[in-house]
């Protein structure tokens, strides 16, 4: 049995996708179990969980051999440190007591780092509370920062006409995609060929710049002078408030970038690096769906 929480989300949805196309007997698991019917219909077994009670994620993992874990967005809580340290402690605390020795976490460039990378921090903290757990075979899918959280810059290229971010516009970003990631990380699920605590980084075929994501995305939208625009930390969390975050989660993105800046989020030294197949220029076309969706 191969248990994949966050089914309804992006990695955890292409991981379940792939590993039933392979006839692997998969158990997936989300907030609401009316997302998981396309599972159902496809053979899995379907799991209501809150990854915050330790009972429900123990009866998930009911069985399991391995299975695919992460902390799931939840930007609407006041305090999302706490939410993580909470969801932390319930994973951990099922795992290390359930059956299952092997796991696969979705996890982050960075993650190496106690301190200074925002939401970041959270997932070091998963990993370190996943390594406690005697006899647990774990691989880390440190990912780069992913394609699809560049939707979230749709309205400024509607409203304003630019791109901008408080980062560097020469600043080269370890862009994923998130059905990449899936991908990845369903083979590692079917192979269960990591013991104990191994690190993976994905990063797409190559790094970008902030102008050449600013050229692409203006490319594929028909607007070819689209321009980067950097921002001050100060208006980019005043934007990020407006935007709808809560300050909480706006002032741990600006660590993000501030973290960024000092080069902690890079690759860990002497850990191995996978680039994945998916180009930035083709995720734009996703860019550009939404783009004039967003203008219907």
């Amino acid at each position: 049995m191969i248990v994949v929480f966050g089914a309804s989300g992006n990695t955890g949805g292409e991981a379940a996708r792939q590993l039933l196309s392979q006839k692997q007997k998969v158990r997936v698991v989300g907030r609401k179990k009316a997302k998981l019917k396309v599972f159902a219909d496809q053979g899995a077994d379907c799991v209501e969980a809150d990854l915050l009670k330790s009972a429900d994620v123990s009866n998930a993992l009911r069985g399991a051999e391995v299975a695919y874990f992460l902390i799931p967005p939840n930007f609407a809580v006041a305090d999302f440190r706490q939410y993580q340290k909470d969801v932390t402690a319930s994973l951990g605390s099922a795992l290390a007591s359930s059956s299952c020795r092997s796991a696969v976490m979705l996890s982050s460039m960075g993650a190496e780092h106690p301190t200074g990378t925002g939401p970041i921090v959270g997932l070091y903290e998963l990993e370190q509370r996943f390594k406690q757990i005697a006899g647990l075979n774990l691989l880390a899918i440190r990912a780069g920062y992913f394609m699809q959280n560049m939707l979230s810059n749709v309205a400024m290229v509607h409203s304003m006409g630019i791109l901008g971010t408080p980062a560097p516009a020469e600043a080269a970003l370890t862009l994923t995609d998130a059905t990449d990631i899936g991908r990845y990380a369903a083979k590692r699920l079917a192979r269960r060929d990591f013991t104990g605590f191994e690190v993976i980084n994905l990063m797409g075929p190559a790094a970008v710049t902030l102008v050449e994501v600013a050229k692409t995305i203006g490319t594929a939208i028909g607007k070819p002078e689209l321009s980067y625009v950097q921002f001050s930390y100060e208006d980019a969390k005043k934007g990020m408030i407006a935007a709808g975050l809560t300050e909480d989660m706006a002032s741990l993105y600006i660590e993000m970038y501030q973290g960024a800046a000092r080069g902690l989020l890079a690759p860990q030294a002497g850990t191995p690096l996978t680039h994945t197949q998916t180009t930035f220029a083709s995720f734009a076309q996703v860019f550009a769906a939404a783009y004039k969706a967003a203008a219907a």
